[in-house]
């Protein structure tokens, strides 16, 4: 290794050379000043910096820089993994590399910054902040994904100087989150060296232990395979299929497994790839191949009819040779680049452009990130490339996860029909929306205006696409009630002084306000609504009611922060000062953790883009709660209903179901509805009840909790 100052100048140079070598092969005449002066600006910034290896800093760049070219990608990406560091640790501004090098430069340097953190208890959420600033830009535009995908890489390559502590989270990390998106993007042989210098440090000894295994496994059969692939050519020959073999030898990464970690008694399975340029000899060669050779039942894949979602393709099968199982694959040369290298191949035939699996993709990530509570996980769920393949009635091919519902079929086609989904008919049986799909159903969405997204779709949807859509929809909604919510507090507290709501909010001064405070009405009533302005406080902070008159309200009035709201069971906007809701107001939710059921005491926590959640007031999560965001909750006592429905989940006791029947009958209530059915020694019971009032309800539902075989009551809506 280099050690003296002018050995280090010699190997950038070199290396640099070499990045030119591969831009002009692949770019030939195209001009290569800006990616020179690239070069000089990123070495002059980072001078004197070194890495944790002792080599200069600038030899990380270049590395990066180098995968780049070598997976074909053009000037602007260059010159983006060249500088993909100076934001973040030299004097450089965005502004200037905009000046130098443009803005569409500048941006995928901006994309590719980390956010910093300055404190442990911000760490997480500048991580998030840091992904989430990748993909919206790799929504605009993939590349910087990819630089980021590289950068990763040459990072892990370099992990064996950092501490042991620092290998195994930047390896965790990687086997999540970037790992994930190399697969989606059909990148398999960067894929494969990632995921193997992660399982290095996450599971050494086991790691070593598969290595060993395959190096011994794999000796003794160099010498009969070189003789299975001459037979195999030549059968081949023989049928009229010229064909090039390669055998690909397995690596500790192909023994992992997520649930178990690095499986190293698993069985060590050589692939033989045949590489045929005609598509149609593909399936010549199946058949050869099969007729020479005991075939293992149910592992034929025909993934050239039917390509995998990141567009890789090819013939797969698992043949018998010498009493050891083999993998073949049957594909083009062409195939076999698209599936060694996906995306960046792909960019590069098609000319700088995009083919339909990826902009989809990217369609998606546009989707996913303008969710404002988008979680890195939301956008890893949709890495998958196997799944179903479903049809849409025009025969549309549609390529899902496992366990997709009808519902998501119809975000799939367009959010507009997802919204509207009534139900579906699966191969021309009607079926609900939560219907699981299989591979080959043809799918047909009935819409219905009537219809709009619930709370409970989330528990159907699998899709991230369509997740995101429902919270989208809903958020919208409790915004909607937030802004009428707001209003009515705020003409409240206009009426309380004694001046009329609609004089002072269409008043030109209350218009030149809201334009100083930069707001429209609507978000006033919003924030209102969601209590971030108080409407006592922003009518004494603003004059437009008379100090004197403040002072004339009483001081507990006055001092109150909180509104007394109801999670009433009435469809009264407003009566005595309380504030009640429909128990189905898309305003009011009830909270999971405690499970609230009417007649337990319970306290409100509003949030924005949430409303009020209700909580029993003995849930332990109340404890994290600021004072500012509890409202005064409480049930409607005197609301008629004609019948409410149990869930009851009880402990498998001898007798107890007679003694929840007794209950009922002494509270002179009648049960119109029974169902139980027991798991081990637990016991799940559905009960209908027939009542006049919640009042008879709130009896029935107290002496059943008295019981000690009662784990928990619930409500169903």
């Amino acid at each position: 290794m280099p050690r003296t100052v002018a050995e280090y100048k010699q190997e950038v140079a070199e290396r640099r050379e070499e990045i030119l070598r591969v831009f002009r092969a692949n770019y030939p005449g195209h001009d290569i000043k800006r990616i020179e002066k690239a070069m000089d600006y990123a070495e002059l910034l980072h001078k004197g910096q070194f890495r944790r290896n002792g080599r200069p800093y600038i030899f990380h760049p270049l590395a990066v820089t180098k995968l780049t070219a070598d997976a074909l990608l053009d000037e602007n990406c260059l010159i983006a993994a060249l500088l993909h560091d100076v934001l973040e640790d030299t004097v450089a501004s965005r502004q200037t590399i905009a000046d130098k090098f443009g803005p569409q430069i500048a941006d995928m340097v901006q994309a590719l910054t980390k956010i910093r953190t300055f404190s442990a208890e911000r760490s997480e959420e500048n991580k998030r902040l840091t992904y989430k600033r990748i993909l919206m830009a790799a929504a605009k535009d993939i590349r910087p994904l990819i630089i980021k995908i590289f950068d990763r890489l040459t990072n892990m390559r370099d992990m064996v100087h950092m501490p042991d502590g620092h290998r195994r989270r930047v390896s965790a990390e990687t086997l999540d989150v970037y790992v994930p998106f190399t697969r989606r993007l059909g990148m398999a042989q960067v894929e494969r060296e990632l995921t193997n210098l992660c399982l290095s440090y996450l599971y050494p000894e086991p790691y070593k232990e598969a290595e060993a295994r395959i190096a011994k496994e794999i000796e003794p059969l160099k010498e009969d395979l070189q003789t299975t692939l001459d037979v195999i050519k030549k059968l081949l020959l023989e049928h009229g299929a010229q064909a090039d073999l390669e055998i690909v030898l397995p690596v500790a990464a192909d023994f992992y497994q997520p649930e178990v970690g690095v499986n190293s008694r698993a069985d060590v399975v050589v692939c033989i790839q045949i590489l045929i340029d005609e598509v149609v000899r593909l399936y010549t060669a199946l058949g050869v191949i099969h007729s020479l050779f005991t075939p293992v039942p149910m592992a034929i894949r025909d993934m050239v009819a039917n390509p995998m979602a990141n567009g890789s393709r090819a013939l797969e099968t698992k043949v018998v040779i010498r009493g050891r199982i083999y993998q073949v694959s049957i594909l083009t040369h062409e195939m076999q680049k698209v599936n060694e290298h996906g995306i960046v191949h792909n960019w590069k035939v098609n000319q700088n452009r995009l083919s339909g699996y990826y902009t989809t993709y990217m369609r998606l990530l546009e989707e996913l990130v303008a969710d404002e509570e988008m979680r890195v996980d939301d956008v890893l769920r949709q890495s998958h490339v196997e799944g179903i393949a479903v049809f849409s009635p025009r025969k549309d091919l549609y390529i899902m996860p496992h366990r997709s519902t009808a519902l998501d079929f119809a975000y799939q086609v367009h959010r507009e029909v997802g919204d509207r989904a009534a139900r579906a008919f699966v191969n021309g049986i009607e079926r609900p929306i939560g219907y699981v799909l299989n591979t080959g159903d043809v799918v047909q969405i009935v819409t219905s205006d009537k219809v709009h997204p619930e709370e409970k779709w989330l528990a159907i949807a699998v899709t991230s696409r369509a997740r995101s859509a429902i919270k989208s929809y809903l958020r919208r909604q409790v915004d909607q009630r937030a802004v009428e919510l707001g209003r009515d507090m705020l003409y409240a507290e206009l009426e309380k002084y004694g001046r009329d709501p609609k004089v002072v909010t269409e008043s030109e001064d209350f218009k030149k306000l809201l334009e100083k405070l930069d707001l429209t009405a609507n978000e006033l009533y919003r924030r209102v609504g969601f209590r971030k302005i108080l409407p006592a406080d922003f009518l004494h902070q603003h004059g437009i009611v008379p100090e004197e008159k403040i002072r004339k309200q009483k001081s507990a009035e006055r001092a109150s922060i909180r509104d007394k709201i109801f999670s009433s069971l009435t469809g009264k906007v407003e009566s005595e000062g309380k504030w009640r809701f429909d128990r189905d107001d898309v305003f009011i939710s009830y909270a999971s953790c405690c499970n609230p059921i009417f007649g337990d005491k319970v306290v409100g926590v509003i949030s924005e883009g949430k409303g009020i959640t209700v909580h029993r007031d003995i849930c332990p999560s109340l404890k994290t709660v600021p004072k500012l965001q509890r409202v005064e909750v409480e049930w409607n006592m005197d609301e008629k209903v004609d019948s409410a429905v149990l869930n009851l989940h009880i402990s498998d006791q001898k007798g107890i179901v007679a003694k929840v029947l007794s209950v009922v009958s002494n509270n002179g209530l009648n049960m119109s509805e029974f169902n139980a059915y027991t798991v081990g020694h637990e016991a799940f019971l559905r009960i209908r009840l027939d009542v006049k009032s919640q009042r008879d309800l709130l009896r029935v539902v107290h002496d059943i909790r008295k019981m000690d075989a009662v784990l928990a009551i619930t409500r169903e809506e």
